[in-house]
């Protein structure tokens, strides 16, 4: 494979990537926005519940598909987005532990 060859690949996988984090961070958005609505309206606990359980779901299989597309890549090549990956991976595992902490709120009542 060519150098310019080389640099289109990482050029489109560095584009879908970056299509790819809008989505991961507007979900997590989304769900931070539901964890809110649980404290305010309670009496909708069950409701929101599955709507985080969606999109903790939705969230686990984006991030699955970006560290699959960033995988292909020449490890010189993908560093930063190696990175990048990694820190979304962190904010879903603090949003994961919130969603957790919601549920256990839920069944203490």
């Amino acid at each position: 494979m060519g150098m310019i060859e080389k640099e289109s690949l990482l050029g489109a996988a560095s584009d879908r990537f970056k299509v790819d984090e809008e989505e991961f961070l507007g979900l997590c958005d989304n769900l931070e926005r539901e964890l809110e609505k649980l404290k305010k309206t309670p009496e909708k606990r069950a409701t929101i519940l599955a709507v985080l359980d969606g999109l903790v779901q939705s969230l686990d299989e984006l991030v699955d598909y970006m560290e699959s597309e960033v995988r292909t890549l020449p490890s010189s090549s993908a560093s930063k987005l190696r990175t990048k990956l990694e820190s979304h991976k962190r904010r879903l595992a603090t949003l994961k532990s919130d969603v957790r902490g919601a549920r256990v709120t839920r069944n203490a009542r």
